[in-house]
């Protein structure tokens, strides 16, 4: 499985995640923020210098206005202590024009979640009781060091472990 059709799935669990109402907004806004940012290590890790000039070749000839695309507008879209979303103008570009992420099958699905982010509502609606656990589906759960929604703690175990960064809930079952 390629790295953007993990991210892909990671989207749509964030919608589902949304449309339940089982975060708040600024949360998911922060989730959003944390799965761009998962584009840009999958991508290579690219500094922000060479995003915001790609972006600026990107733009050449499609969008005539200019949509943020210095540096710092872009740094700040990585952000994930920011609050509020970046400009799904400046997240297209930067996910096909700086990140070569094929446009056709992925970019949808990331759209899909900017917008249910988008219209989350921003005072808390997090549910009363916990999200009803389908059969053989998997409940994503925040990490407590990253804060990533995270499906498979395998995985994600193993991006932490280098660093030795492990969730207290998660380093007994390891």
């Amino acid at each position: 499985m390629s790295e953007f059709t993990r991210l892909l799935s990671e989207a749509k669990v964030l919608v589902e995640v949304v449309h339940r109402g089982d975060v708040t907004r600024r949360d998911a806004e922060r989730q959003f923020r944390l799965l761009l940012r998962d584009f840009r290590v999958a991508a290579g890790a690219p500094t922000v210098k060479s995003v915001a000039l790609k972006i600026k070749q990107y733009r050449v000839g499609r969008a005539p206005e200019s949509f943020g695309d210095s540096e710092a507008t872009v740094e700040r879209a990585f952000d994930v202590n920011r609050a509020g979303l970046p400009r799904w103008k400046l997240v297209e570009a930067v996910l096909i024009g700086a990140f070569e992420v094929p446009g056709n099958g992925v970019v949808g699905p990331v759209k899909e979640a900017w917008s249910a982010v988008a219209g989350c509502p921003t005072s808390s609606t997090t549910s009363a009781s916990p999200p009803v656990r389908r059969e053989n589906a998997a409940v994503p759960r925040a990490c407590g060091v990253c804060g990533a929604l995270v499906l498979d703690w395998s995985l994600h175990r193993r991006w932490h472990g280098p660093r030795g960064e492990l969730h207290p809930l998660e380093a007994e079952a390891v």
